[in-house]
């Protein structure tokens, strides 16, 4: 039995796993310490910024060729009702409808070319997927909400890669906040 064999006979590369290490990969890139507070600052608004940096920086329109490259893998993101938040606040078919509707939103946002738009939409849902699993709301290796798992995960793979790449061609000069739990020697 290889290691990858082993690894996955104690569910370590499933869906979920590969979800919520990805996460944590990119919650090291765009966590960001308060030092008035002394405390990380809030999720939505480092992640907010982060993605603003990162399209500033993005020279070579990696994350703009990327979604547009899995086009389709957004929309399907977007269109997921049991990724979005809306869904679960009144669960029926007017919410699913809802989620939805903004799956076909994509269209006009893709011709605007609203790239930032776009990119905050599907992140906000592979989050959703993501504290599904951290915060109890998803059976681990559920049968249900594989599909949904595979697309964030992917997608977050894909966004991963360019987000990277982005900031070893281009961040050096940039003058980054100070990181949350910065190693020390």
């Amino acid at each position: 039995m290889t290691r990858l064999e082993e690894l996955d006979e104690v569910g370590l590369s499933s869906e979920d796993t590969h979800l919520i290490f990805s996460w944590i990969a990119l919650n090291s890139l765009y966590g960001t310490w308060d030092p008035v507070r002394q405390e990380p600052e809030a999720d939505r608004a480092s992640l907010d910024r982060f993605n603003g940096r990162l399209f500033t920086l993005d020279q070579d329109k990696r994350l703009e060729s990327m979604l547009v490259e899995h086009k389709k893998l957004v929309k399907a993101i977007v269109s997921d009702e049991h990724l979005s938040k809306y869904f679960w606040r009144d669960p029926g078919e007017g919410e699913a409808k809802r989620a939805r509707y903004a799956g076909n939103k994509t269209n006009s946002l893709y011709v605007e070319k609203r790239y930032p738009v776009i990119l905050d939409m599907v992140l906000q849902r592979v989050y959703l997927a993501r504290c599904q699993l951290v915060h109890g709301a998803a059976t681990y290796k559920s049968r249900l909400n594989r599909t949904a798992l595979r697309r964030t995960g992917r997608f977050l793979h894909l966004y991963l890669i360019e987000a990277s790449l982005i900031l070893i061609d281009h961040a050096g000069a940039d003058g980054w906040d100070d990181l949350c739990y910065p190693p020390t020697q």
